[in-house]
C-alpha cells in the first residue's frame, strides 16, 4: 500500500518536485478540442503563406536565381600514349 508509518507517496510529498501541483486531471471532449483547434490552426497557418511566398519571391530575384541545371562530368578520355623516343 504506503509507506512505513502510514506516510503516502503522491504528488504533493515533501520530497516531490512537483511539490504543490497536481497532474491535470480535465480533457475537453472531441468536439471541443476540433471546435478550438481547427480555427486555431487555419488562422495561425494561412494568413502567413502570402507574405513567405513574397519573400520567397523578392529573394529570389534579388539573387538572380536561375532553373537549376544539371552539370556533368566530361567522359573520361583514354590515356595519353608516352611520346614517342628515336
Amino acid at each position: 500500500m504506503g509507506r512505513a508509518g502510514g506516510e503516502r507517496q503522491d504528488c504533493c510529498s515533501r520530497r516531490s518536485p512537483n511539490r504543490g501541483r497536481r497532474p491535470v486531471q480535465y480533457n475537453a471532449p472531441f468536439w471541443v478540442q476540433l471546435l478550438v483547434t481547427g480555427p486555431f490552426m487555419l488562422l495561425t497557418c494561412i494568413p502567413p503563406l502570402r507574405p513567405l511566398k513574397g519573400w520567397l519571391v523578392a529573394s529570389q530575384f534579388f539573387y538572380k536565381a536561375e532553373e537549376g541545371k544539371s552539370v556533368r562530368k566530361p567522359a573520361a578520355s583514354p590515356p595519353a600514349a608516352p611520346p614517342a623516343t628515336i
